[in-house]
């Protein structure tokens, strides 16, 4: 990592109401693990911008925010919606004389006057297209929220183009695009540096390729099981995994109580945050849950993300490393541990050594 004082930070303002709270606490999981990569490889920081960090005051609500977090301070501005538009802010549209129906409403006409005038913040507005729960539906939110959207369109108030997603997941995923794509374009005409460069490939020696083979081909698919025997389909894991949320014990993160929704959403990890905080610490990592919750398709989605490059980005692995996939009960503890290796290898018909274990767990290095 460069060092902190030669960073330059970007900051990412949040607008949303509560019925995305789930969506927006990604946005800070996406930000922390984008400074943990690419972020920091291009010397950049992102920080988000959190009203729930601004200092107490008297006066209209929302405006203490906006005086804290002054729009000329954001560099990206992220809206999301889905069913709720928020409630009135007491604010009034200075250009229009008309009372602000929401603070997403308010906040994203600050950014978008901020952007007409300066071409900054940076609008990023993405919809929620999930089909909901008819008892959370209220018909009079949800129709500002479609004629927000309308006003999109090309002749309309705020011409533009928003994105949509269905899950949590989703959102997460494009939001993580989106954001790396930003840093590459800010690296390149602000900081006038050039993407970072691709990590280096996995050896090509014959024997790492066969193994490599040997692992994709092992776990790289998955049976879905039906009610019929013939209505078993083989997919690809990567095609059909679902990102798992992680949390430490509660114990440990000093809580003395269970943790309420908005609690579990904030303290929980992602895998590639869980995979990064286990390299950065103590180099190992250890999974607890009941059975089929899925920790063992969770390490084999560790494994085949790690024969390739894309793979790797899917995880934030920063440089590649051997999967090495195997089951506790098939190593032998009175043997040493690349011995016992070796004797799994020839188990599974791959004539690897012990001496060839040793070098790939030094060089590139392994994940076990």
């Amino acid at each position: 990592m460069s060092d902190s004082k030669n960073y330059r930070k970007l900051r990412i303002f949040v607008a949303s109401p509560g019925d995305v709270a789930a969506e927006r606490a990604r946005v800070h999981a996406v930000a922390d693990e984008l400074n943990k990569t690419v972020a920091d490889r291009l010397g950049v920081t992102l920080q988000v911008m959190d009203w729930r960090e601004v200092t107490p005051d008297m006066g209209r609500p929302e405006q203490v925010i906006l005086d804290e977090l002054k729009v000329e301070k954001w560099d990206i501005f992220v809206g999301i919606l889905w069913l709720r538009f928020g409630s009135p802010t007491g604010g009034i549209d200075p250009e229009t004389g008309r009372a602000y129906d929401s603070g997403t409403e308010e906040e994203f006409a600050l950014a978008y006057r901020s952007w007409q005038k300066n071409h900054r913040p940076r609008i990023l507005f993405y919809r929620c297209t999930r089909a909901p729960n008819l008892d959370q539906l209220d018909p009079d939110q949800f129709k500002r929220v479609k004629e927000f959207f309308g006003k999109f369109d090309k002749d309309k108030n705020h011409p533009g183009l928003h994105q949509t997603f269905q899950t949590t997941e989703d959102f997460e995923r494009r939001l993580r695009q989106d954001l790396t794509k930003l840093l590459f374009e800010y690296g390149e005409k602000v900081l006038q540096k050039s993407p970072p460069p691709p990590p280096p490939e996995l050896p090509g020696d014959d024997l790492t390729k066969h193994y490599l083979d040997f692992v994709r081909n092992e776990h790289g698919r998955i049976r879905l099981f039906g009610f019929l025997s013939h209505a078993n389909i083989d997919v690809r894991l990567l095609d059909v995994f679902v990102s798992l949320r992680f949390s430490d014990r509660w114990r440990e993160m000093g809580m003395k109580h269970l943790p309420t929704a908005e609690e579990r959403e904030e303290n929980t990890l992602t895998p590639p945050q869980v995979l990064q905080r286990a390299m950065q610490k103590k180099k190992s990592l250890l999974i607890l849950g009941g059975p089929g919750s899925g920790k063992t398709t969770l390490l084999k989605y560790f494994a085949v993300c790690c024969l390739d490059a894309a793979g790797r980005e899917r995880i934030c692995l920063p440089q590649p490393l051997i999967p090495i996939f195997v089951p506790l009960r098939q190593i032998d503890p009175a043997k040493p541990f690349t011995e016992a290796l070796a004797v799994w290898a020839l188990a599974h018909n791959q004539n690897i050594t012990a001496k060839n274990f040793a070098n790939w767990l030094h060089n590139p290095g392994a994940l076990v």
